[in-house]
C-alpha cells in the first residue's frame, strides 16, 4: 500500500466492514481496538474504517493465493501473531514433515502468547512426525550436539504461573525473566533449575538470544525452585 493510497483510504469515509465489527472492543487504556485474526487496529477510530477495510480485502485474497500455492510459510505469517499457531493447526496435515516442525519452530521463536495456549503447543511439539531436527538451523543443531548429554536448564516464572516448555541454560536469562513477569503478574519471581537429558531436547534456539531449550517439562529432572528477591 502506497503514500497516496493510504492518503486516500484516510480521507473516505466508510463503514466497519461487518466482519471486524464483532472483533472492535474497549481495551483499558487503550480505547476502541480491532483484533481481528488478519487485522488488528489499535486505538481505532471511525477514520480509520476504510484502512482497515483495504487490510482485511488484501488480506484474504492473499490467503487464497497463498493456499492455492501451498505456501504455507505466507498462509500462517498473513495472519496476526496471537492466531499463527491456529492457522498453523488448519493447515499442518497438508504440510510435510520437515515443513511441519520448520514452520513450528519460527512460530514458536515469533510468538509472543505461549504461555496463553499451552495445551495446543504441548500437542503440537509431542507430534511423533519425523524430521524433527528440522525445527532447529544448522548452527543450533551443532551447538545442541556439542552441549553434554546431562544439560543443566533454568527457567524464570512467577509463583503464579510458570512455562511448561520453555527453558534456557542461561541462568542469568532466567532470572531477568522471572523478574520481568513478576513485574507484569504482581506475583513474586521464581527461578526453578533442574537438568534434562539431550537426547530429550525438542530443539534449541539461540536466534533470541535467549539460549532456550524447549523441553517437555515432564522430562525435566531434579527441578528445584527458589523464591527471588523482587526488584523494584
Amino acid at each position: 500500500m502506497n503514500v497516496s493510497n493510504m492518503n486516500e483510504l484516510l480521507q473516505r469515509q466508510e463503514e466497519l466492514d461487518p466482519e471486524l465489527v464483532p472483533y472492535l472492543h474497549n481495551r483499558n487504556h487503550l480505547g476502541p481496538c480491532i483484533q481481528h485474526p488478519l487485522v488488528y487496529s489499535m486505538m481505532h477510530f471511525p477514520a480509520l474504517n476504510a484502512m482497515v477495510n483495504a487490510q482485511l480485502r488484501y488480506k484474504k485474497e492473499a490467503l487464497d493465493a497463498a493456499w492455492e500455492a501451498n505456501d504455507w510459510h505466507s498462509y500462517i505469517w498473513l495472519h496476526e501473531r496471537p492466531y499463527r499457531i491456529n492457522a498453523f493447526q488448519e493447515v499442518m496435515d497438508l504440510m510435510s514433515d520437515q515443513a511441519y516442525w520448520k514452520l513450528l519452530g519460527e512460530a514458536w521463536i515469533d510468538s509472543e502468547n505461549i504461555r496463553q495456549s499451552p495445551q495446543v503447543w504441548q500437542e503440537l511439539m509431542r507430534s511423533k512426525r519425523p524430521e524433527r531436527e528440522a525445527i532447529m538451523d544448522e548452527g543450533e543443531l551443532a551447538e545442541l550436539a556439542a552441549m553434554s548429554d546431562v544439560i543443566p536448564v533454568y527457567q524464570g516464572h512467577t509463583a503464579r504461573k510458570h512455562d511448561g516448555w520453555s527453558w534456557t541454560i542461561n541462568r542469568v536469562k532466567a532470572e531477568w525473566f522471572a523478574h520481568r513477569f513478576s513485574m507484569f503478574e504482581s506475583s513474586p519471581p521464581v527461578l526453578t533449575e533442574g537438568i534434562v537429558y539431550k537426547r530429550n531436547v525438542i530443539a534449541y534456539f539461540t536466534s533470541r538470544g535467549e539460549s532456550e531449550i524447549v523441553a517437555d517439562r515432564r522430562n525435566v529432572k531434579e527441578r528445584k525452585s527458589t523464591n527471588l528477591e523482587p526488584k523494584s
